[in-house]
C-alpha cells in the first residue's frame, strides 16, 4: 500500500473483503464468478500471513493438489513429445492416402474431385505444421540424452515427410488447376464459331485445344 494508488470503489458484483486505513479496497471478491482481486503483495516477507493466504488460494480456491515436482514436468514433457510424434505420423499417413486420391483424380481428369481434395491436403499440411511448432517447443525442454530414445521415430517421420514432399512436387509438375485459371478461360474467350474463337473484345484468337495441361505450383 506504499504506492499511494488505490481502488476507491469495487466493480459491480464484487464485495470488499479487506481494507486498510489508506486503502478502502485492499481485497475484493466475486463469489458467483470466482474472481478475486488484491492490491498488495502476499508473497513479500513483511506481509503478515502472506504464505497462508497463498496456500489457501492455491489449495482451497484453485483446488491444486500441491504434488507437482520438477521431475514430473520432465516426464510429462517427454510423454507429450512422444504423443506429438505419433500424431504427426498419423497425419502423414492420411496425407499419403489423399495424395493417392489426388493422383487418381488427375489421371482421370476429374477436376471436380480434384477441387475437393486440394483444400483437404492443404488443411493436412496446416495441421502438420501446427504440430511441428508444438514439437519444437517441447524439444527445447528435453535433454539430448532423452531425445536419443526417439531418434528412430524422428528419422522415420522425416523420411515419410520427404516422400510426401516428393510426391507433391510430382503432382504439381503434372497439373494444378486453379480458380484463377478457370476464370481466365471464361473471361477471355467466348464459345467457338467454326474454327475461330472470339475474345470478349471481339478479337479472333487461335483455335483452342481440346485439353489443356497447366503447370503451376501450389
Amino acid at each position: 500500500m506504499s504506492h499511494f494508488d488505490y481502488i476507491s470503489q469495487v466493480a459491480p458484483g464484487f464485495s470488499v473483503v479487506a481494507h486498510t486505513a489508506d486503502c478502502p479496497v485492499a481485497a475484493a471478491q466475486s463469489d458467483s464468478s470466482k474472481l478475486y482481486a488484491i492490491q498488495f503483495h502476499p508473497e513479500v516477507l513483511h506481509t503478515q500471513e502472506g504464505t497462508k493466504m497463498l496456500y489457501n488460494f492455491v489449495r482451497n480456491i484453485c483446488g491444486c493438489s500441491g504434488d507437482w515436482r520438477m521431475d514430473s514436468f520432465v516426464e510429462n514433457t517427454v510423454k507429450e513429445f512422444e504423443t506429438i510424434l505419433d500424431e504427426q505420423d498419423k497425419i502423414l499417413d492420411l496425407l499419403i492416402v489423399k495424395q493417392a486420391e489426388m493422383k487418381s483424380a488427375v489421371t482421370e481428369k476429374s477436376w471436380e474431385k480434384l477441387s475437393e481434395i486440394i483444400p483437404c491436403i492443404n488443411k493436412i499440411y496446416e495441421d502438420f505444421a501446427e504440430k511441428d511448432s508444438v514439437r519444437d517447443c517441447l524439444q527445447d525442454n528435453i535433454k539430448s540424452a532423452e531425445l536419443k530414445s526417439f531418434s528412430e521415430k524422428i528419422t522415420n517421420l522425416r523420411s515419410k515427410l520427404l516422400k510426401c514432399k516428393i510426391e507433391n512436387q510430382a503432382l504439381t509438375k503434372y497439373v494444378n488447376i486453379t480458380k484463377e485459371f478457370i476464370q481466365g478461360i471464361v473471361e477471355n474467350a467466348l464459345p467457338q464459331t467454326g474454327s475461330k474463337v472470339y475474345s470478349n473484345k471481339g478479337k479472333i484468337l487461335h483455335p483452342q485445344p481440346q485439353s489443356v495441361v497447366v503447370d503451376l505450383s501450389f
